[in-house]
């Protein structure tokens, strides 16, 4: 089965790879603790992050991350910006709701300049709509955009008959910080949304080490430096039949 290596060979790779630094890897290297004591550190209460990457010597790129907690919901945006010969050829954005107790989703919309893609979850499906910018309203935001058409597609059921929970992309690794994945060989089943019907996927871990990060603050410019914990996952569809990986791409994925 082919592998596909996020280390900035695109620009999905790109964002990702960084997110999962953030959302997954800095955790403070902590003498070993009880599972249940939650880690702390610069890390783990952030609500902006900066990063820049060169993939290739002509190509660069810069993902704006946020993170924001507010009554029953949290949000987390990011804004990804692709530069050659440094002109700007690509802007995305995401934007994905969840509740802030259950860590359940609610929202994710993904978009750039012409189009996007609205997913809207339910109690017992989702909502799967392809959205247009308004060329009356063109300072509208991506909210009021209208949609052309919508597609509905229904959770999973456990053994017991109850519908599984379902994540988009970004909303499945935020929910990693919520499983017991600790070691190497701990694996969970995680669904996730696609556009054509929720996929289950295998998270495993491959490797821990200890790594040497180095970042600045923001606003103030201040060179940090933070020895963390990172953790190698592997993720691969559950069904063994299916060729559709991780964000479209195929076959397994290593983070």
């Amino acid at each position: 089965m082919p592998k596909t290596y996020l280390h900035g060979a695109s620009r999905r790779a790109l964002h990702l790879s960084a997110l999962l630094v953030l959302v997954l890897a800095a955790t403070p290297s902590l003498p070993e603790t009880p599972a249940k004591k939650k880690p702390t550190g610069p890390f783990h209460r952030w609500e902006s992050i900066r990063l820049k990457v060169k993939s290739m010597p002509l190509l660069s790129g810069r993902v704006w991350m946020h993170r924001r907690a507010g009554g029953e919901r949290m949000t987390f945006e990011t804004e990804t910006t692709a530069k050659f010969f440094g002109f700007k050829v690509s802007k995305s954005h995401t934007r994905t709701v969840m509740d802030r107790a259950t860590g359940e989703p609610r929202s994710y919309v993904s978009y750039n300049a012409k189009r996007g893609r609205r997913y809207t979850f339910g109690e017992k499906d989702y909502l799967v709509e392809r959205v247009h910018p308004d060329p009356d309203k063109p300072s509208a935001p991506v909210s009021a955009w209208p949609a052309s058409r919508g597609q509905r597609y229904p959770y999973p059921t456990g053994e017991n008959g109850k519908p599984l929970p379902v994540f988009d992309y970004y909303g499945m690794l935020l929910h990693l910080q919520r499983t017991d994945l600790a070691k190497v060989g701990d694996e969970v089943v995680v669904n996730v949304a696609t556009s054509t019907g929720a996929q289950p996927f295998r998270i495993v871990v491959a490797e821990m080490r200890a790594g040497d990060l180095q970042y600045k603050t923001l606003p103030q410019d201040v060179k940090r430096r933070q020895v963390v914990r990172e953790m190698r996952l592997r993720i691969l569809p559950a069904d063994p039949e299916s060729e559709e990986g991780f964000l479209k791409m195929r076959g397994e994925t290593e983070l």
